[in-house]
């Protein structure tokens, strides 16, 4: 018993992972990547990618019982507030229900667009939460990093501009 209460432990512990591994220049992902991805919005409809081409997108993969997401999503609801009048989408999605989504926008009152991702973590290769992708404005993924950061920092806002604009 307490080797399956040590086992439970480890894997909880690596599934929602708090240590940073970052790959700013991501292996060449083209921009299909992003217009293949099915994410729903909280009423049910799928998200339109049509109506955020031409912007960057920040693409942050979460769930409500992920302690390090959780922790993270003020600051960037700081960086987007930060970022409002730039070119660039904030999107939060999670496999979990819409009804958990739901509550758990009821629980924090976080002005976040959270969506729910109808395509796999796994397809993504995403094997820990949380997971931050950024996409140029042309939809090429310019950055992933697994972990979560402050991005409200000064230092991550120019970042978040610089990323914004790379080819």
């Amino acid at each position: 018993m307490k080797y399956l209460i040590v086992f439970i432990a480890v894997i909880t512990f690596f599934s929602c992972n708090g240590s940073r591994q970052s790959v700013e220049e991501t292996q060449s992902v083209d921009a299909s990547e992003l217009s293949s991805m099915q994410l729903l919005n909280i009423d049910g409809s799928l998200i339109n990618w049509q109506e955020v081409k031409g912007k960057a997108v920040f693409l942050n993969f979460w769930a409500t019982w992920c302690g390090p997401c959780v922790k993270e999503m003020p600051y960037i609801e700081a960086a987007a507030r930060a970022l409002k009048e730039e070119n660039i989408v904030f999107l939060l999605a999670t496999e979990e229900s819409t009804e958990k989504i739901k509550s758990f926008e009821q629980k924090f009152g976080y002005q976040l667009d959270l969506v729910r991702q109808k395509t796999s973590l796994a397809s993504l290769d995403i094997t820990a939460i949380p997971t931050t992708y950024i996409y140029n404005t042309k939809g090429k993924r310019v950055f992933a990093e697994t972990s979560a950061r402050k991005w409200d920092t000064d230092e991550n806002i120019k970042l978040l501009k610089e990323l914004m604009k790379k080819p």
